[in-house]
């Protein structure tokens, strides 16, 4: 239930105001997250109207005025600037384990994409971390410049709150490339990489046409559902449709096409030659385009500890559409690198 905080005069509100707190609150994919908190002067009156408010819809954006405890505020006494200030990426976890990894989600769909594969995570050897990047499922409210070097800042950040100085990475599609971004940034922290039908550290280049079709798919249901069949080996409808739900409720319009943008004009491949730490570089028989020549010409090029895996009969989400091996074959390769640092 939302709550007041106690108003209280201020010799910068004007006569008959009171400073109270008050926060721009999403409900996403029953998730809760504040977008923004401000503390103004705002009329009593008005501060009862909003706790007489329905607090929101099933899914949409609402206010609340409550103390405030997920952000803090900054004020510049010259101009009385209110500037919110966000914690950082919002996660779920899995397992309290000694060996931590950060696992990461792909262009499409938040960390619920993993939701089928945590039965099967060993959560007495492991701590999982579920990241959602900006724009995304527990994240949703928060934007940014959707860069690889922003995302890499995030994580180190998250896995700094988490205080972890050395841990695993997986990313996935997409954040394949963002886990080469925050090894190259932070190789000392790095124990291992896990890249599942990754996008390299050269970018996804494509033409104007192929643009033009991905960047439709923000907009476009049909074309959504054509993008997520394609490269899933032609699974069914009802998986497309259940797909095209998880984005719509889970992915920020805001950030598809910004983060489209880094996957096709990035390239930071000078950063990352010759870096040594364990790569598992996994791919799915189904999912064109990202086969096996593709992982030779850059990530076997590139990673002297590189090694590769293809899951057959599968595509492009081999943690919903084979949870079971999955999690078997990500769980393999850690154990190994644990016994490897013994």
């Amino acid at each position: 239930m939302a709550e007041i905080t106690e108003s209280v005069p201020s010799p910068g509100i004007s006569k008959g105001l009171s400073l109270a707190k008050v926060a721009v609150v999403a409900y996403h994919h029953r998730t809760i997250t504040i977008s923004f908190a401000l503390t103004i002067g705002i009329c009593p009156d008005t501060i009862k109207t909003f706790l007489k408010r329905p607090c929101g819809s099933p899914q949409g954006r609402f206010f609340l005025v409550f103390p405030l405890q997920k952000g803090t505020l900054k004020m510049n006494p010259n101009n009385a600037s209110i500037q919110p200030v966000i914690e950082g990426l919002g996660y779920t976890q899995h397992g309290t384990g000694p060996e931590c990894v950060l696992v990461l989600h792909d262009w499409l769909g938040d960390h619920t994409s993993y939701d089928s594969v945590i039965p099967y995570l060993d959560g007495a050897m492991f701590t999982y971390v579920f990241a959602d990047l900006r724009g995304y499922g527990k994240s949703f409210h928060i934007t940014g410049n959707y860069t690889v070097q922003e995302i890499a800042a995030d994580c180190l950040k998250l896995a700094d709150s988490l205080g972890w100085q050395h841990f695993h990475l997986m990313g996935h599609s997409m954040t394949g490339m963002a886990v080469q971004r925050i090894a190259a940034d932070a190789p000392s922290r790095i124990k291992s990489v896990v890249a599942v039908c990754p996008i390299s550290a050269a970018g996804n280049q494509m033409n104007d046409e192929a643009l033009n079709f991905f960047a439709s798919t923000g907009e476009s249901d049909d074309n959504f559902r054509r993008l997520i069949k394609y490269v899933s080996g032609g699974l069914s409808d009802q998986w497309a449709n259940a797909k095209l739900r998880q984005n719509r409720e889970t992915v920020a319009p805001a950030c598809r096409l910004g983060y489209l943008n880094m996957l096709t004009k990035t390239n930071f491949v000078n950063d990352v030659r010759g870096l040594e730490m364990p790569y598992l570089i996994v791919i799915a028989e189904r999912d064109p385009g990202l086969d096996e020549d593709a992982m030779k010409n850059t990530f076997l090029a590139w990673y002297p500890n590189a090694e590769l895996l293809t899951i057959p009969n599968c595509g492009h989400y081999p943690m919903q559409e084979c949870p079971p091996y999955f999690a078997t074959i990500i769980e393999k390769f850690l154990h190994s690198q644990i016994r490897i640092r013994r």
